[in-house]
């Protein structure tokens, strides 16, 4: 693991793919946002936090 802002991050996360809503993946997303200052970083993880949420959203409107 890597330092990431005064942050190390114990645990290893599993990669999440675009489909994965579960709260705990979400979470984990949020968690290595907050952690990083790294500009492209921060881009990637907004936007897998972004599928994130239009699918957990789609699946709602289906349901």
């Amino acid at each position: 693991m890597k330092n990431l802002n005064e942050f190390q991050i114990d645990e290893a996360l599993p990669a999440v793919g675009a489909t994965d809503t579960s709260n705990r993946a979400f979470l984990s997303l949020l968690k290595r946002y907050k952690a990083t200052n790294e500009p492209s970083e921060m881009q990637d993880l907004s936007e897998r936090i972004e599928r994130m949420i239009f699918h957990k959203q789609h699946e709602n409107a289906k349901g």
